[in-house]
């Protein structure tokens, strides 16, 4: 049985079928012959966009991503605050109050509209 994975013509993934043609029905509101035939590249996840060719990013692998990069922040933020108060000579740059500040930054990353587009993630103190 080969499997076949078809986009819609949108864009969006419709799913992958083995043996047999998705229905009309499965493709609404489009017709099934017009559907395109990803069977070469299937996605990696099912909510990525087909941008003629080659997907996009999974927007679902990108906020799961986000949320364990803001984590893992959080416990160097933790950190760091630990060492400039003990005036430890590992200290990243940046004051008490600039750690505190991007502190809360990251705790609310994944309230940002910006959220989860990495590259506008909050700025580590300089």
């Amino acid at each position: 049985m080969n499997t076949k994975h078809f986009a819609r013509p949108d864009g969006t993934f419709l799913g992958s079928y083995g043996g047999t043609l998705p229905t009309d029905e499965d493709a609404a509101p489009f017709k099934a012959f017009d559907l395109i035939d990803v069977s070469d590249t299937p996605p990696e996840y099912g909510d990525q966009v087909w941008l003629f060719p080659g997907w996009g990013q999974s927007p679902g692998a990108s906020r799961i991503r986000e949320l364990e990069w803001q984590s893992g922040e959080m416990a160097i933020i933790a950190n760091q605050l630990l060492a400039v108060e003990e005036e430890a000579g590992d200290v990243l740059p940046g004051t008490r109050k600039e750690w505190l500040s991007y502190r809360t930054q990251v705790r609310l990353w994944h309230e940002s509209p910006d959220f989860p587009d990495s590259i506008k993630r909050p700025s580590r103190p300089a």
